[in-house]
């Protein structure tokens, strides 16, 4: 009998420096001030991981990534074009890892001049989606998956996806949800994926969150089911606030999905129920962990990063388990195939 198998997706929400964007803040519209924004994570990042990778192979692993890429609304506002992220990055990104696209909803409001995630005007949604995925295309850049900005997708954004001819999307998280919240006069981080059960599927025109028939395929973020505060995994993200700001939201009884710290996905307890579910899993079944490239410039985010992934090899070593890590063309056809063994 062949060792058991754990499927790994690390991927990066590419996104300028947040700092210099201030959680989704930009300055106005004047292209002149795109200087401002920094993107030096993402170089790092880039760099970073391609030397991670040949880590990997001196242990006997193929390290695989996915850079889901900027390209919106927010990104033509300050650079003039949808695609000028892509113009500056997609070639560099390209020589080792997989691209992706990562839009944000977010629209510019000359009342409040700030930048609001937009949810409700899905004539807007659907014009936007549509210019930016053809501005792109006009200009070399196919993309053929999508990861959408703090995962937010309701029927229009899903259908418009699947119209422009993405073959998969990466956003669901089964079971979370969350109304979003108010910062100063800018409404953000607003989504919803309470009824979605933790399997590849093609949505429903009318139901994003339910199966259907649309071409697209929606692979959420992970396999498995979430109790209580002990979360296993979407995601490792690098952001205590994040783990903070959940758990003060929801009673720690509540299914749900959200992003955790590295170091709460770092602690004993923790760690030994990712051991057990190492132990579990089944050849379909795959865990997910995503960050952003700024927060690999800091010191301690580069080593909690690395021994994550270290400890788990090593504990899938001792336990006689294969990881394999999956770029989204890999993690895709895995959907696929898992898709027909339920027909």
């Amino acid at each position: 009998m062949g060792k058991k198998q754990l499927n790994v997706f690390i991927h990066v929400d590419a996104d300028p420096d947040r700092e210099s964007i201030s959680e989704g803040r930009f300055p106005g519209l004047s292209t002149s001030e795109a200087s401002s924004q920094k993107w030096d994570g993402l170089l790092f990042a880039v760099s970073f991981l391609e030397k991670f990778t040949e880590r990997m192979q001196d242990i006997g692993l193929s390290f695989k990534s996915t850079f889901f890429l900027r390209a919106d609304e927010q990104i033509k506002g300050l650079y003039g074009t949808y695609s000028e992220a892509f113009r500056k990055f997609y070639d560099v990104i390209k020589q080792h890892f997989c691209v992706g696209w990562h839009p944000h909803l977010f629209r510019w409001s000359n009342r409040d001049r700030c930048w609001h995630q937009e949810c409700n005007d899905n004539e807007w949604i659907r014009k936007v989606l549509v210019d930016c995925y053809d501005h792109l295309k006009s200009n070399g850049f196919c993309v053929q998956f999508s990861k959408m900005g703090w995962c937010f997708h309701n029927n229009t954004t899903i259908k418009t996806l699947s119209d422009v001819g993405l073959m998969g999307d990466f956003s669901a998280l089964p079971g979370a949800r969350y109304p979003g919240r108010l910062e100063g006069k800018s409404f953000q981080d607003r989504y919803d994926w309470g009824n979605t059960d933790p399997k590849p599927y093609h949505p429903r025109e009318d139901n994003y969150q339910k199966p259907g028939i649309l071409k697209i395929l929606e692979v959420p973020l992970t396999t498995y089911g979430v109790n209580g505060p002990l979360v296993f995994l979407y995601t490792a993200k690098l952001a205590l606030e994040s783990y903070i700001r959940f758990r003060l939201s929801y009673p720690l009884s509540f299914h749900l999905m959200f992003p955790v710290a590295l170091p709460v996905l770092l602690s004993k307890k923790n760690q030994r129920k990712i051991d057990e579910l190492m132990w579990e899993s089944k050849e379909s079944d795959y865990i997910t962990l995503y960050l952003h490239p700024d927060e690999l410039l800091d010191t301690i985010g580069r080593s909690l990063f690395e021994n994550f992934v270290l400890r788990m090899a090593s504990t899938a070593d001792e336990k006689g388990i294969r990881i394999s890590f999956l770029g989204a063309p890999e993690l895709y056809s895995l959907a696929c195939s898992m898709q027909m063994s339920w027909r």
